[in-house]
């Protein structure tokens, strides 16, 4: 059942657990969302890498770090809500520039090992 199908009644009930129950974004990155929210609300830091924090299975600082390097695929109320929330901002140009440098080597590299 999609989210406008829901009586008037079961939507408020459902805002009033979470206001973000039904995005326009998939729920898997609403999960990722409400984990590191969490995390950070229980006393965490936010992961800034790949495996800093693991949580129900889903690598939050790989998550983290998608959103910084992929800002601009992000609706712009995803941008606002990370930026509000937990202050994650757009990865700088150079950073992503190194990122990219190091993921080509890493390619580079796998492909031309023998095996």
């Amino acid at each position: 059942m999609g989210c406008g199908r829901r009586t008037p009644a079961r939507r408020d009930e459902l805002d009033a657990i979470d206001s973000g129950w039904c995005p326009v974004w998939d729920a898997g990155w609403q999960r990722c969302y409400r984990l590191v929210q969490n995390h950070v609300q229980a006393g965490g830091t936010l992961p800034g890498a790949a495996g800093d924090v693991v949580v129900q299975g889903e690598d939050l600082g790989r998550w983290v770090s998608t959103q910084r390097f992929g800002w601009e695929q992000l609706l712009p109320v995803q941008q606002w809500i990370l930026e509000n929330t937990l202050k994650i901002t757009p990865a700088e140009v150079a950073v992503i520039h190194v990122a990219s440098i190091d993921s080509l080597a890493k390619r580079i590299t796998d492909e031309t090992a023998p095996t």
